[in-house]
């Protein structure tokens, strides 16, 4: 399964699918709307599965970042760094998806 956002026709995106957060905390975060781009059920979290047996048809996995105003993987943003097609489908998606309107682009 390849849900890769680069090269992707933003509106075959489906938001029917589960999250599993992995933490064990509650999920709060000023992003929390966010989530409604990518799934319209409610957040689980690893508190949600905790006992029982998880089976998973298809599933995706992230590259975590390990620095908090980075990329992943001890890639910090500098400043030189602009017109990435990456950046710009993935900001295209969340503008569409969050129907965010987009001026000046």
């Amino acid at each position: 399964m390849n849900h890769s956002l680069s090269g992707m026709d933003i509106s075959s995106w489906s938001v029917n699918k589960q999250v599993l957060l992995l933490e064990n905390i509650p999920y709060q975060s000023a992003f929390s709307p966010t989530w409604s781009a990518f799934t319209s059920l409610p957040l689980m979290d690893l508190n949600s599965v905790a006992g029982k047996k998880v089976c998973l048809k298809e599933a995706m996995f992230p590259l975590l970042p390990r620095m908090l105003f980075g990329l992943f993987y001890n890639t910090p943003v500098v400043s030189d760094c602009y017109n990435s097609a990456l950046f710009r489908s993935f900001s295209e998606f969340i503008l569409h998806s969050l129907h965010i309107p987009a001026y000046g682009l």
